[in-house]
């Protein structure tokens, strides 16, 4: 049995928001991390988890989804970038990665395709071995016609955009139906690869500014989609407006005005995540993490100087 000098096996758990990913890492470390309800994601920054395997320590890596509700895809990004680059600065590797999908979910979206474009830039086709795509909430699909749910899998496995091009780089496709027994499965496979450095953290490694590594490019790419999309969408909201003002229909154009307005403030917040995500640099965030670290401290020393004062009575005259 490894000792406590064995070196920790780090792998990293991915996916959409609500896929299972956090509810897999507690229940395999026994850890307690807020999991996601609903649309929401708990995770909004990386999170670990400890455990011991077969001897091996492993920490597990709870990472955001590009879906996330409440954080842009270009913080997300920076986040993933920021953990590598540490793990850079400390010469350590992942052993394996495990993405995770919503068997369930009847159809693949434009934000799973999202998803699966970043996910595989990160990791890039020629580390591929060391993933594994985990299908999830087998106790829902189970309803489905199993007919149906066959050639979902099918379409998934053999479709390049889908999951077809990582399983044809050495990527392989897990059911996870018992959480516990096929969770220990899937990372024993794992655990018995050598580790690999991953696309974008050998590109960062490289100096690399975030913006220019492929999975920077492909963010940007995917951004400049729905940019075109909200457009389109605002091209044709003033069109409707105009139309319904002409024909007297005051308040349907109010409301069109108001979903335009909407429109154009996600346009103008998606335009200045490109202008972030050009202007950052890798060690921004330790710089930004360190400097609120500091203010919070300072506040403390204050709040400690005025706990000092208030039971000193003279200190007050």
């Amino acid at each position: 049995m490894a000792g406590s000098s064995a070196p920790i096996q780090f792998i990293a758990v991915m996916g959409l928001t609500g896929t299972g990913k956090t509810t897999f890492i507690n229940a395999m470390s026994g850890a307690s991390l807020e999991t996601s309800s609903g649309l929401k994601s708990c995770t909004k920054h990386i999170a670990t988890a400890a455990m011991i395997l077969g001897g091996h320590q492993v920490c597990l890596i709870d990472s955001p989804g590009f879906d996330d509700a409440d954080m842009k895809d270009t913080e997300i990004l920076k986040e993933i970038a920021s953990g590598l680059d540490h793990m850079n600065r400390k010469n350590l590797q992942l052993t394996g990665l495990i993405y995770f999908h919503n068997i369930s979910h009847v159809r693949f979206g434009k934000t799973a395709l999202r998803n699966v474009r970043l996910f595989r830039a990160l990791v890039g086709d020629k580390n591929m071995q060391n993933v594994v795509l985990v299908s999830t909430r087998w106790d829902i699909a189970q309803n489905d016609n199993q007919e149906v749910v066959n050639q979902r899998i099918a379409q998934l496995e053999s479709e390049e955009d889908f999951w077809g091009g990582m399983i044809r780089a050495g990527a392989r496709h897990e059911k996870l139906q018992n959480i516990k027994y096929d969770g220990m499965r899937i990372l024993e496979g794992l655990l018995r690869k050598p580790t690999t450095e991953v696309q974008l953290q050998s590109q960062l490694r490289q100096s690399l500014s975030l913006s220019n590594t492929t999975a920077g490019q492909v963010l940007q790419e995917e951004l400049k989609k729905i940019q075109d999309e909200h457009k389109k969408e605002i091209s044709f909201l003033q069109t409707e407006i105009e139309e319904s003002r002409r024909a007297g229909q005051v308040a349907d154009a109010d409301l069109m005005n108001k979903e335009r307005q909407k429109v154009e403030k996600e346009q103008e917040r998606l335009q200045q995540a490109l202008i972030d995500l050009k202007n950052y640099e890798i060690g921004q965030r330790d710089h930004e993490i360190e400097m609120r670290n500091r203010e919070i401290e300072m506040k403390n020393e204050e709040i400690r100087g005025l706990k000092k004062k208030l039971s000193n009575p003279c200190c007050l005259m």
